[in-house]
């Protein structure tokens, strides 16, 4: 059944919103995936999971603050969640780092990728619930 939720409609104001938080989440993916590859580019794959674990927690820790208070302004979770989380986290190079791993190191990357992004999410959801002032469930 589709939602009735109005803030999923498109809007000249949300896409804004995603566009500004997109470019800013691929200029600091940017940065910290261009660092590695700087230092050593085999340095590529603990930037990308870096990266990921570091989005997963940002987003649990936004999601449970917007949840805390009331859901927040839409188009500021648009803006860090959808925009600069959604485009600082990325699923498709995780993807082509398994591709190129030995089969070992990929399936540690994997796991590590996994249940490191959801713990640190589920961290990050109770921590921004309790600072927020709603519950830590």
């Amino acid at each position: 059944m589709p939602r009735s939720d109005s803030a999923l409609v498109p809007t000249p104001t949300g896409i804004a919103a995603v566009a500004l938080g997109g470019g800013l989440g691929t200029l600091l993916r940017a940065l910290g995936l261009g660092s590695a590859l700087a230092l050593d580019p085999a340095l590529a794959p603990v930037a990308t999971l870096l990266e990921n674990l570091a989005g997963a927690g940002a987003l649990g820790f936004l999601s449970g603050l917007f949840v805390a208070r009331g859901r927040g302004s839409p188009y500021l979770r648009l803006l860090f969640t959808t925009g600069l989380l959604g485009s600082f986290t990325t699923f498709s190079t995780l993807a082509l780092d398994v591709l190129v791993l030995s089969p070992a190191w990929a399936l540690l990357y994997l796991a590590v990728s996994l249940l490191g992004g959801l713990g640190l999410a589920l961290a990050g959801l109770r921590a921004g619930r309790r600072l927020g002032g709603g519950q830590s469930g």
